[in-house]
């Protein structure tokens, strides 16, 4: 048997140990925050994926070796392809996989979130990663196993367990429909996926918001990921492939322009300059966008739930969500706010 001792080898393994003890550090560094686990894990579970990929790769080519990992394929939920001039082999740019993963986490949060409100409680991981196929990446998405939740420490200080299991259950099936939700906007030249998405969200500020979600899981413009396909049994269309590519992203801002011209739900940073308690207005200087979008100074207007929070905000960073209302010469009024934290991080960081 020959060993494993050629330089490809030798750095498939070593970069394979460093995936799995940063996958480590992660789970043990937000142990205690199950939100940030779950924004976080997935994406370092899938580097360890994929530099088992090139193991397993390396080993057949040099080593004449057919090394499986143990992966699951039973029970997917949803097939996501990852296609680029860069994805070959069931490879893919670990940082290109990553983030689309983390995107497609904290989408398929906040969509739940939309649904049921600010009671959300977060399963600490709504899905397993599973298995890849050649050529472009693929990733199969499945639920939350219950029995290896049973397995951690799921029970610690939990009067009724059975309980706890029935509140998991619930997690994974909104988690699905978060997921189709989500699909189903990305099937934006649907008209009848639109109204049926207009029909049962009503609200036409919820509809911005799950559009905007939808648009921040699509390629951008320089994102090695030309093309994302869906297929499986939680996607919700008779043909069960979706597909997305960058013109999806135009379509998306087109429709959302559509809905309500002089209003964009947007995500972004700010520095609050100025804040006035007694009117409900902070003043941003300047506001930066989540696609680098800036704006030199705009009036945020806040509602009354916020004001215990935001005694003291002069000089701070914050992230922030909201609807931005523009005026007839297209430029900013005041965004209205959904959402503000304050962070530490300067804008130059």
């Amino acid at each position: 048997m020959m060993s494993p001792n050629t330089p490809l080898i030798i750095e498939a393994l070593n970069d394979l140990k460093e995936a799995k003890e940063y996958l480590k550090s992660i789970q043990e560094e937000f142990k205690d925050d199950p939100e940030l686990l779950g924004f976080y894990e997935p994406s370092a579970k899938e580097i360890v994926r994929q530099y088992e990929a090139r193991l397993k790769y390396a080993l057949e080519q040099e080593a004449g070796f057919d090394l499986q990992f143990d992966q699951k394929t039973k029970d997917v939920e949803m097939w996501i392809r990852l296609q680029g001039e860069k994805f070959n082999q069931g490879m893919g740019p670990i940082d290109a996989v990553g983030t689309f993963l983390h995107k497609l986490n904290q989408a398929s949060h906040k969509v739940i979130k939309l649904l049921q409100g600010d009671n959300t409680r977060f399963a600490p991981s709504f899905f397993n990663l599973v298995a890849t196929a050649e050529g472009s990446l693929k990733l199969g998405i499945s639920r939350s196993n219950l029995h290896e939740e049973s397995n951690g420490q799921l029970h610690i200080g939990v009067e009724d367990p059975w309980e706890e299991f029935k509140i998991i259950n619930q997690q994974n099936e909104k988690a699905i429909k978060s997921l189709q939700l989500l699909i189903r906007a990305l099937d934006i030249e649907n008209e009848n996926s639109m109204n049926e998405l207009q029909m049962e969200l009503q609200n036409q500020n919820d509809l911005l918001k799950l559009l905007h979600y939808a648009k921040e899981i699509t390629p951008s413009i320089r994102s090695s990921i030309e093309q994302i396909s869906f297929e499986g049994p939680a996607v919700p269309k008779e043909e069960k492939v979706i597909v997305v590519n960058k013109q999806t992203r135009k379509l998306l801002s087109e429709r959302s322009k559509g809905l309500k011209k002089d209003m964009q739900y947007v995500e972004g940073r700010a520095l609050i300059r100025q804040q006035d308690m007694d009117a409900q207005i902070l003043t941003a200087r300047p506001l930066v966008l989540d696609d680098n979008k800036q704006y030199s100074e705009v009036r945020c207007v806040f509602s009354s739930q916020y004001a215990s929070e935001l005694q003291n905000l002069l000089g701070k960073f914050v992230t922030v969500s909201g609807f931005l209302i523009f005026g007839a010469n297209n430029q900013p009024l005041r965004l209205e706010i959904d959402e503000i934290t304050i962070e530490e991080e300067s804008f130059e960081e």
